[in-house]
């Protein structure tokens, strides 16, 4: 029987390569906090992701390795190699398990810090799958129209999370508005490693958890917000009805007490 939607995984900013990226394969030679989170985060992927099997295609964000990690003096990456580093995020791309995958590059700083896009790379590492990237991706889906990409503008302060992204939207509509690209139904941007979502004007608009594990010393020393690592599956129904579920995991870092002194 044919089910009557077409369902997306959306995930991104794996940042394989990093101590607290996600990987397959666990490391305990570096620390015990580095091997339990990125055993606590790829147990939690892998059981999330075979929940919602299958899938129709994947749209992935940007940011899948962690490249050199500049601002930590190159500290805290499994592995300087680059290719070493798109390795791990093909094995997290084909967990996924579905035929059809669009990536969209990521921060140079992150992805292209030689100058080449490696997450290009990555596409020439799937070669038995329809394997696309773009660095702005719009696709019709089911009949709905996705506009996606990897950056938006991130917020200092609780209540402004949401400004960057219905900017995003409203952006969107004026350059529909001039001829240049098709309205969005959905806007899935990445990048800032938290998940929000709101409707206006037609259009859902959600900003994607990432996937990258807590414990990164240059997100510890200069960043302040709550931080969700997860996905979102996305549902697109034969009537039109649009269903977007976030997996995100709760308490995935060990909580930090008072020092006694």
């Amino acid at each position: 029987m044919t089910k009557p939607f077409k369902r997306v995984f959306v995930g991104g900013d794996t940042h394989c390569g990093s101590y607290f990226g996600l990987n397959p394969h666990p490391d305990s030679s570096i620390s015990d906090k580095v091997y339990q989170t990125q055993k606590v985060c790829w147990e939690f992927f892998k059981e999330k992701v075979n929940k919602y099997k299958p899938y129709d295609i994947a749209l992935w964000g940007g940011d899948l390795i962690t490249g050199k990690n500049q601002k930590s003096g190159g500290r805290q990456v499994i592995s300087h190699s680059l290719k070493d580093q798109c390795k791990i995020a093909v094995e997290v791309i084909k967990e996924v398990d579905c035929n059809k995958h669009r990536l969209h590059r990521g921060t140079p700083y992150h992805v292209a810090p030689t100058g080449d896009h490696w997450e290009d790379i990555i596409v020439e590492m799937l070669p038995d799958y329809n394997v696309q990237i773009r660095d702005h991706g719009f696709y019709k889906i089911n009949g709905k129209n996705f506009d996606v990409k990897h950056k938006v503008s991130s917020s200092g302060i609780p209540h402004g999370r949401l400004t960057g992204l219905a900017k995003e939207i409203l952006w969107a509509g004026m350059w529909h508005n001039n001829g240049v690209q098709p309205k969005p139904h959905v806007l899935i941007r990445h990048h800032v490693h938290y998940f929000e979502q709101i409707l206006h004007d037609g259009c859902y608009g959600i900003i994607a958890p990432g996937l990258q594990g807590l414990g990164d010393e240059y997100g510890q020393m200069q960043c302040s917000g709550i931080v969700d690592f997860g996905f979102v599956v996305i549902d697109v129904y034969d009537d039109g009805t649009i269903s977007i579920v976030p997996e995100i995991m709760k308490g995935f870092m060990q909580c930090s007490n008072n020092e006694v002194l």
